[in-house]
């Protein structure tokens, strides 16, 4: 049977919350990387739609002015 001693069990439990602690805290900071990433995706689609559907109305809007 391995010699523990108080000291060391309540050592290696701290450390242990530590380690969970961090973890926690990383996956805290992934997840809140991860969203904002997907936010700017979406942000960056809609501005792009946006962009596509305004170059096309004034080319559309070039064309109609031409013709009168």
């Amino acid at each position: 049977m391995p010699n523990c001693s108080f000291q060391d069990a309540r050592t290696e439990c701290i450390n242990y919350e530590a380690v969970n602690e961090l973890d926690i805290r990383s996956m805290k900071i992934s997840n809140t990387l991860l969203s904002r990433r997907d936010e700017l995706q979406s942000q960056g689609k809609s501005n792009l739609r946006s962009f596509i559907s305004d170059s096309y109305f004034r080319v559309n809007m070039k064309g109609v002015s031409t013709r009168n």
